[in-house]
């Protein structure tokens, strides 16, 4: 029966046919094989139909019978396993929020970014399919025809994600949280998120910003949400302060976070502690004499001097470097030699802040550990950029700010559980053998191969890999 050239002008997914039957219009996915030099094209489910002018997707495709479904009785389990080992609560967690299919997916998704993280949408589906997660959960449809929708349904329920990061922070009460943003590539002409900003310019690539916190003990994120690029580091923090952040905890933010108008927010919270650098070039430094009758600090391998400094309800923390600050006047002395203008006094006026960082504080806290603090903090920051490379946006899948919202979330929680995994590698000593890539790597070798498809036993291993496994007891 011919169908209608409205019908058919309707838009929808790639690679796909409309056929009708007794005026429900099915959107069928098709592919091609060769035979005999030739392209064969056969259908391989439904995946939508056509109803009140729009395409509408199904939650799971209906596969033809003429299709036949790939059989693999040999999947990578060691890479997926140790994930699992390490996300099995946070599948059980996701549940109060989501329905058991979407939480399921949503949890699927993430241990497949862990295992396999140049993953993109079309890949899901493949790596499901040929790990053994497909065994652990049975007949999850990750076909990339399907994930637009998925993204989007997820997204647009946003409240379901926050109240999850919400048990999160509930979970992590008076702890010590690392806060900050970071800008991340993301190039579409009708998205409030993607907008230019100076450093996107210069790299030809529009951005937005994801602020996020971590815990500082277990390096675990606690909360994160997408912005627009262009937004500043305070609004942004204005708004965590004014919706999300709970008391009892100390935030430690960086520069852009330090204002009056923060610290007002802050302090309406009553309970909430925070500590945050100020600038170098604050007149609070001289009006204060916070760099004056600096004391030795007793730190381990590090030249430390520092001092507290108590201003009203305001605690002032003054640490100085004397190794950073060694390179630092070197650069500043060898730029001043160029410019061919060194003049003692004003290079000697110009390097007394040199390797110093002052943090302002309404908790009174000791030096060491205000020094223990911020060395961690770029620890994380370290972290996150490795793994921010890792998973930047999939290039196919994310067509609107609502999917943004679902692609960040699954991100989120597969930082979790990788954190989790780095902290179990360095607890039993592999960190100082092995990196963390060589060690998925290594257990991506350890497979599970089935003659029925029914019974799985392991492949043989080389004697380190098998080690590896018994020591992380997967």
């Amino acid at each position: 029966m011919a169908i209608p050239k409205e019908i058919l002008s309707i838009e929808r997914p790639k690679g796909t046919i409309v056929r009708n039957s007794f005026g429900i219009y099915s959107v069928v996915k098709r592919s091609s094989k060769y035979v005999n030099g030739k392209a064969i094209p056969y259908n391989i489910a439904v995946i939508g139909r056509i109803e009140n002018g729009k395409y509408i997707a199904l939650k799971e495709p209906k596969y033809m019978k003429n299709n036949k479904k790939v059989v693999t009785t040999i999947k990578d389990y060691g890479n997926v396993a140790i994930f699992q080992k390490h996300g099995k609560n946070i599948y059980e967690q996701s549940q109060k929020h989501f329905d058991e299919l979407t939480a399921k997916k949503i949890y699927l998704i993430s241990l497949i970014r862990c295992a396999y993280p140049k993953a993109t949408n079309r890949d899901l589906k493949f790596y499901y399919e040929t790990s053994f997660l497909s065994e652990l959960f049975k007949n999850v449809g990750l076909s990339e025809s399907m994930m637009p929708d998925f993204f989007e349904r997820v997204g647009r329920d946003y409240a379901k994600i926050e109240n999850f990061m919400v048990d999160r922070i509930n979970q992590f009460k008076k702890s010590i949280q690392i806060i900050d943003g970071t800008l991340k590539s993301y190039n579409s002409d009708d998205s409030v998120f993607s907008k230019w900003t100076r450093k996107g310019k210069i790299k030809g690539s529009k951005d937005f910003t994801l602020l996020y916190t971590y815990d500082l003990k277990t390096k675990e994120p606690i909360y994160g949400r997408p912005y627009a690029g262009n937004m500043l580091d305070c609004t942004i923090f204005e708004d965590y302060l004014e919706n999300i952040a709970k008391n009892d905890e100390l935030i430690v933010g960086d520069k852009g976070y330090w204002n009056s108008k923060i610290i007002k927010k802050i302090e309406e919270h009553k309970k909430m502690r925070y500590l945050f650098p100020i600038k170098r070039s604050s007149k609070l430094i001289s009006a204060n004499n916070l760099m004056d009758n600096l004391i030795p600090l007793m730190i381990k391998d590090r030249n430390l001097l520092g001092k507290i400094t108590n201003i009203g309800n305001k605690y002032y923390y003054t640490i100085k470097d004397l190794d950073i600050e060694a390179n630092e006047r070197k650069v500043l002395f060898k730029m001043s030699q160029k410019k061919n203008n060194f003049e003692f006094q004003k290079f000697n006026d110009e390097t007394i802040n040199l390797g110093t960082i002052i943090f302002e504080s309404n908790s009174k806290l000791s030096l060491e550990d205000v020094y223990t603090i911020y060395s961690q903090r770029w620890e994380i920051e370290e972290m996150f950029r490795f793994y921010k490379n890792i998973l930047e946006l999939p290039k196919t899948g994310v067509h609107s700010e609502y999917s943004l919202y679902t692609t960040e979330f699954i991100n989120y929680i597969s930082l979790i559980i990788s954190m989790r995994v780095k902290n179990e590698l360095t607890r039993l000593n592999l960190a100082e053998k092995y990196s963390y890539n060589q060690i998925i790597n290594y257990l991506k070798s350890f497979k599970k191969q089935s003659s029925n498809g029914v019974d799985w036993r392991n492949t043989k291993l080389l004697n380190y890999i098998e080690k590896l496994a018994e020591i992380l007891a997967i």
